[in-house]
Order: structure tokens, then C-alpha cells, then sequence
């Protein structure tokens, strides 16, 4: 081990050593054995957190279940007019921590066999893709602008197009003045933080700790979070966590409120009678909510189906296991046929 994370997690072992008693131990152990006790048995537990400091168990309930494939090929081919709505990293492509490092480009590729799927389910004209990420206007671009009649969304829905017609933004003219402050205070933390750095995007700004120690990343990310909401509770501005970043952005932009206005624009003139929503990371939560508050979340019309990448909690109905299930199911879309995985 480097000597400056040996001493960075000494001083913070100390720390904990030294302020929290063996009463406080064993009151902790006891709160933990009866809360066990009490869970439920119709519900599932998954682990969630790194660490003493964030630890916990999560319960999910009976009713969060795996995506049943053939029930979504059905309610597919069954429509006359689609939306899919999919995030890129995690959901699309793997993403470790290096794909949310917005200095380096080399992980933000999509290799051509997702990209012919992607031209395949685009060519349908009763399909309506979108791409929605965090990421920014140029890398999204460099990716996906190739691809024709697919419709992108950037920076949360900062920034969005359809079917590759000019760029528009989802809240014209708003005030960014606060990103200064912010700036201020990410700035202050990235010294304190071996690895981690400040970016500034068009709609936000970013503090990345996704090198950084993961549990000291993790304990200075709450201090920023923290921070930041305090110092900007008077701006229109919320504090969002993702996979290893803090970031400060515009509260009515989002990508909830970019997949309510992407399913409106495709439901004119005709309503659509499938949507189908993908996404991994904490940020397509909203996405899943704003879908459920839209249409309901047992609709029957459209056939609406939400599912998050990798089996957590989540406000999607259903999950898959990775990326590739993704994939897969975005072949059987591209091939019009039933498949089972």
C-alpha cells in the first residue's frame, strides 16, 4: 500500500477507535441483530455500501422481479408506435470506473455490433430511440451521431435532439451563475482528495472521485454532497450522487424530466403503446419515477416497462443482470422474434 493511503486510513481508523466506545460497538451489534429479525419474508435483502461508514441492507420488495423477455417481445410486436428510452454506460457498454472519468475518451466508444442494433431498431419507423446520458454534448456526439433517425439527450437532458435534427435545450435560458460557488467548494475538496478532480459541463458541475480510495472517496463525496446542498439550498440547483461522483445540476432538468418530454413529443399525433426504459446508474431513478408518475406504473396502455441494469433497489418493475441482456433483447427488437435468455 502507497504511504499516503496507509496514513489516510490510519488517521481514519484512529479517528474511529478513538470516538466510538465498545458500548457503542456492542449497541450497534444488538440494533442490527433485531432488525434482522424483523424482516419480512416476503421481501429480498442485498447489500449496499462499502465500509462501516455507509454499509447497509436494503430490502427489496416481492414484487421487484426479473425482466420476463418474452412478455416484452409480445407487448413489442404487438405495437404500432415505440419509445425506448437507454442509458449508455452500464446499460449499453460495460462501464468501470474509467468510463465516468470524463478526461479520458477512450472508454466512450460503442462497439459496432451494439451500433448496427441500434441503426436496426432505429430503421423501424415505429420505434422512437433515444440515447440519454450524463455525459457530455461531444462525447455522446462521437459516439452516436453517425447513427441515423436516433434521438440523443446529453447532461441529463440539458441539451437534447430527435432523430438528428438541431440541438435544442429541454429549459431554454436558465442561470447557471451558481457554478461558481459550487466550483469554490469542489475545488477545495479535490486537494484533500488524491485522484479526484472538477469538471464543469453546460448545465452542472462535477466533483469525480472514481480514482480515489473507495472508501475515503466515499466518506469525502458525503462531505461534498453535504456541503453543496447547504450552500446552494437558495439556487434552483440539486446535489446528485452517481458511480463515483457528486454533481450539481439544474433541478428541473433531468433525466425524468427529459423522458417525460421525449414519450409527449412521440405520443403526437398518435398515443404510443409500448415504451421500454433502460438504465444502471442512480441518476435513471428518475427516470423510472417520472415514467411511473406519466403512465402509471401497472399501465396497460402503453405497455410500459421499466427495468434497472444489475438486481438492486430500485424504481424500475423489473431488473437484468447486466449489460448484455440489454444487448440481447435489443437483437430479438432488431429481429422481431421471440427469444428467451
Amino acid at each position: 500500500m502507497a504511504p499516503d493511503e496507509r496514513a489516510a486510513r490510519g488517521r481514519k481508523d484512529l479517528l474511529h477507535v478513538t470516538s466510538h466506545t465498545m458500548a457503542h460497538w456492542a449497541q450497534r451489534f444488538a440494533i442490527d441483530l433485531k432488525a434482522s429479525a424483523r424482516k419480512k419474508k416476503d421481501e429480498d435483502y442485498v447489500s449496499v455500501g462499502f465500509g462501516l461508514s455507509s454499509f447497509r441492507m436494503v430490502g427489496m420488495g416481492a414484487g421487484f422481479k426479473a425482466l420476463d423477455t418474452p412478455e416484452v417481445l409480445d407487448a413489442y410486436q404487438k405495437a404500432t408506435r415505440r419509445a425506448l428510452l437507454l442509458d449508455w454506460g452500464g446499460t449499453l457498454t460495460p462501464a468501470g470506473s474509467s468510463f465516468y472519468d470524463r478526461r479520458d475518451a477512450a472508454d466512450h466508444t460503442v462497439p459496432p455490433a451494439v451500433l448496427e442494433l441500434l441503426t436496426a431498431v432505429c430503421a423501424d419507423e415505429a420505434n422512437h430511440v433515444m440515447i440519454l446520458s450524463g455525459l457530455g454534448r461531444d462525447k455522446v456526439e462521437a459516439a452516436f451521431a453517425s447513427l441515423p433517425n436516433l434521438s440523443l439527450a446529453v447532461e441529463h437532458g440539458f441539451h437534447f435532439r430527435l432523430k438528428g435534427g438541431p440541438w435544442q435545450e429541454l429549459i431554454p435560458g436558465v442561470d447557471t451563475s451558481w457554478r461558481g460557488v459550487a466550483r469554490s467548494v469542489m475545488d477545495v475538496y479535490a486537494t484533500r482528495t488524491h485522484g479526484a478532480f472538477v469538471q464543469s459541463k453546460g448545465s452542472s458541475i462535477l466533483w469525480n472521485f472514481a480514482s480515489s480510495d473507495p472508501e475515503f472517496g466515499a466518506m469525502q463525496a458525503k462531505e461534498v454532497q453535504t456541503t453543496l446542498t447547504d450552500m446552494l439550498s437558495s439556487f434552483p440547483v440539486v446535489v446528485r450522487t452517481g458511480k463515483g461522483y457528486v454533481e450539481a445540476c439544474l433541478r428541473e432538468v433531468n433525466k425524468g424530466a427529459m423522458a417525460t418530454c421525449f414519450v409527449h413529443l412521440c405520443g403526437a399525433p398518435a398515443p404510443l403503446d409500448f415504451v421500454f426504459c433502460a438504465g444502471d446508474d442512480s441518476t435513471d431513478e428518475l427516470m423510472f419515477a417520472s415514467l411511473h408518475g406519466a403512465y402509471g406504473k401497472d399501465c396497460e396502455a402503453p405497455r410500459l416497462f421499466t427495468t434497472t441494469v444489475g438486481r438492486k433497489p430500485s424504481e424500475a418493475k423489473a431488473y437484468v443482470g447486466d449489460h448484455t441482456d440489454v444487448v440481447q433483447l435489443l437483437e430479438s427488437f432488431a429481429q422481431g422474434a421471440r427469444r428467451s435468455f
